[in-house]
């Protein structure tokens, strides 16, 4: 369940639906959010500052690498206390614990139990996970992208290129939505103004026939008074009444943009970690290289900086201890392809067709809501001025 935006102060978890929930804003000093929930150790109760979020997320960036990583809002640096940016981050970081909460492999992961039940200081526990392994590296990536290796392999040019047009293209489509935001704040910026205008409407109107048509002569006006008659005040509890009858869509139309430039650029990024592979690999095979020439150089009797000085023994270790690191630059270079691999397909078989499908899905439910409010604003407004429509139409009989 999503907190509706710049209206609710608390609202309740629906256990049903989701497995975590933001119940709540705590400011205490500094702004935290209240989360309850439920994983397999048992019931949450806790509260996380945006940090903490923003930690959590960036620990999983790099430890599941090529995976996508549900988005949440980028650091602001200033204003982020104000508290249109704290109802906004409330809403999109509901929207991400929830969205983790659905993928299985992140959820029960080792950095989302960090986050949710740490031992000390969430941020130091984060950053207290290793550095990942090439043989834990291809582990998590073979379990959890459901993919064929040896099917990959076979179509491999055909997922590079799929991922590389869709980079490609990306550059436009983010300048594309970052000005469709703009317009859409407009939008309810414009809608706002609109509604607080709208509140005036019926006092402007009553002022003016006190004020202004007494002077025009007109016999019995007491009697004749529409707005601020104070026997009948349909008329301007109609009037008064008309932005309480109208909703403002453009909140939320602002915040699904949003979102689609969240979600793009967490795309966008899982793609760009097949980059991060593909340059661990290279510097694997650099330091192969590296360290196959000192120990031929060795091996061959040739003397060389690192050796001038060493005895028989030292040069002995070193040529051990080269043979051992070339043998792990092996393993890291075939593990770091295998996982190459298993990225590329994964992300152009299976994330990326399931994002188009997710966006075009949420295009479809946002405009269809966009309408649904605006056909309901316009009955509602159809209503309203009906009642005036008729109260001054009796008036000139």
């Amino acid at each position: 369940m999503q907190p509706t935006f710049m209206q609710d102060d608390k609202i309740e978890w629906d256990r049903s639906e989701y497995d975590i929930c933001i119940v709540e804003i705590v400011k205490q000093g500094h702004t935290s959010y209240k989360i309850k929930g439920v994983d397999k150790n048992g019931e949450l109760d806790i509260c996380r500052r945006y940090k903490e979020f923003y930690a959590l997320r960036n620990i999983m960036r790099k430890r599941w690498v090529g995976f996508y990583i549900p988005g949440i809002p980028p650091k602001k640096p200033i204003g982020n206390k104000e508290d249109i940016v704290v109802k906004e981050r409330w809403y999109l970081l509901n929207r991400f614990l929830q969205e983790v909460s659905k993928i299985p492999h992140l959820w029960e992961s080792e950095e989302m139990g960090i986050f949710l039940r740490p031992k000390m200081d969430v941020e130091k526990n984060l950053n207290l996970l290793g550095k990942m392994t090439s043989e834990q590296i291809l582990e998590r990536i073979s379990t959890y992208c459901g993919v064929d290796y040896l099917a990959a392999t076979s179509t491999q040019n055909k997922y590079k290129d799929v991922l590389r047009d869709f980079v490609g293209s990306s550059k436009d489509l983010f300048k594309f939505l970052n000005n469709f935001k703009e317009y859409a704040k407009k939008l309810e910026q414009i809608r706002k103004l609109k509604l607080l205008a709208d509140a005036k409407l019926g006092g402007f109107l009553a002022k003016y026939e006190e004020s202004t048509v007494a002077l025009y002569g007109i016999s019995d006006f007491t009697n004749n008074r529409v707005v601020s008659n104070t026997d009948n005040d349909a008329v301007r509890s109609t009037l008064d009444g008309v932005p309480k009858t109208v909703d403002n869509p453009y909140s939320v139309f602002k915040h699904w943009v949003k979102e689609e430039i969240i979600d793009f650029h967490a795309l966008v990024e899982a793609i760009s970690q097949k980059n991060l592979l593909e340059g661990m690999k290279n510097k694997a095979e650099s330091k192969k290289r590296s360290s196959q020439s000192e120990l031929d150089k060795l091996n061959a009797g040739k003397k060389t900086f690192k050796s001038f000085f060493k005895s028989a023994s030292q040069k002995a270790t070193q040529i051990t201890t080269l043979t051992q690191t070339i043998a792990q630059c092996d393993v890291d270079i075939e593990n770091l392809e295998k996982a190459i691999v298993h990225v590329e397909m994964y992300l152009g078989d299976t994330a990326l067709p399931v994002f188009k499908k997710k966006k075009v899905s949420a295009y479809y439910s946002t405009l269809k809501d966009l309408a649904g409010k605006e056909q309901t604003n316009c009955q509602n407004l159809l209503e309203s001025w009906k009642v005036v429509y008729n109260a001054f139409s009796e008036k000139l009989q």
